[in-house]
């Protein structure tokens, strides 16, 4: 595993020890934070910021999205949670 090692700075992460106990304990810990209603929440939000995006850009009869860059810093504003769920 010498790919991950800079992972590891602050310890054994889940991609770092891939078998063993030590694995175990790292999937049961993360299990609990990726059950279906987590990612049906996730989805929901995704879907109301994109339709947000989509009406505030003025693109809602189509066009073109001129600075995704600058789309995504809102959306990510209009939900504050969303930036960490997208990370997931």
């Amino acid at each position: 595993m010498f790919r991950y090692q800079a992972v590891n700075i602050f310890g054994l992460q889940i991609v770092s020890c891939q078998t063993g106990a030590e694995h175990r304990r790292h999937k049961n810990v993360a299990k609990g934070c990726f059950n279906e209603k987590i990612m049906e929440q996730a989805w929901e939000k995704m879907c109301e910021a994109v339709e947000t995006m989509i009406e505030e850009e003025g693109i809602a009869d189509g066009g073109v999205l001129k600075n995704v860059k600058s789309c995504m810093m809102k959306v990510s504003k209009f939900h504050p949670s969303l930036a960490c769920m997208l990370l997931i």
